[in-house]
């Protein structure tokens, strides 16, 4: 029954970074036909003026998205889940199992130096309505 719980559509997650990789590609080859001289440098900061914030938006969406979590995991997770874990060292990975079973962590805002402060880490559970 876990295995239910790591089901996530990759659809959103898919196309965010197909739209962000596309816009990037027309950058890249806008800046070649400028350097290349088959654009002016207006041409080229038209370009660029329209690109830069349409990447940026695409970049923060795809940030936003989550990709889901391979079968393997979700195999290995059910089998040892401490294990599959600490040996998950990608934290995109260990992002997508937290957010696929509901679980949010935020780091606020604490004070320089070398303490940890508890208080400094918000998880929201499935269901839990009070933020913390």
């Amino acid at each position: 029954d876990a295995a239910s719980l790591f089901v996530h559509n990759d659809d959103g997650a898919r196309e965010a970074q197909k739209e962000l990789s596309r816009l990037q590609a027309k950058l890249t080859l806008a800046t070649d036909d400028y350097n290349a001289d088959l654009i002016s440098r207006p041409q080229f900061l038209r370009i660029t003026a329209d690109l830069r914030p349409r990447i940026e938006k695409a970049n923060t969406t795809a940030r936003r998205t989550v990709p889901g979590v391979s079968a393997d995991v979700i195999r290995e997770l059910i089998a040892d889940p401490e294990a599959t874990w600490v040996g998950i060292r990608d934290m995109s990975q260990r992002h997508a199992i937290l957010a696929s079973i509901g679980i949010h962590i935020r780091i606020l805002p604490t004070r320089k130096g070398p303490w940890f402060d508890p208080e400094s880490i918000e998880i929201n559970w499935p269901g839990d309505q009070s933020g913390r």
